[in-house]
């Protein structure tokens, strides 16, 4: 089991972590704090949704789009 935060839309340094870790079908990853700052939260996104190990805790980052996205769509 691993817990990771403060990924804030970095794509390479997510991909950097789970290499570090060899991360596996056999782990679970807990992970927040996923969105913000960076430019590509549209890589991490689907990467994270095509893994069932994979579990995103919601952050206030997280809270922030949501309620944005509310308005805009």
């Amino acid at each position: 089991i691993y817990v990771i935060s403060d990924i804030h839309s970095y794509y390479d340094r997510y991909m950097k972590i789970l290499e570090k870790i060899n991360f596996s079908q056999k782990d679970t990853l807990y992970i927040r704090d996923v969105l913000d700052r960076g430019p590509d939260w549209f890589k991490i996104l689907p990467d994270m949704a095509s893994r069932s190990n994979v579990i995103a805790l919601r952050s206030r980052y997280e809270n922030m789009a949501i309620h944005v996205l509310q308005y805009i769509m």
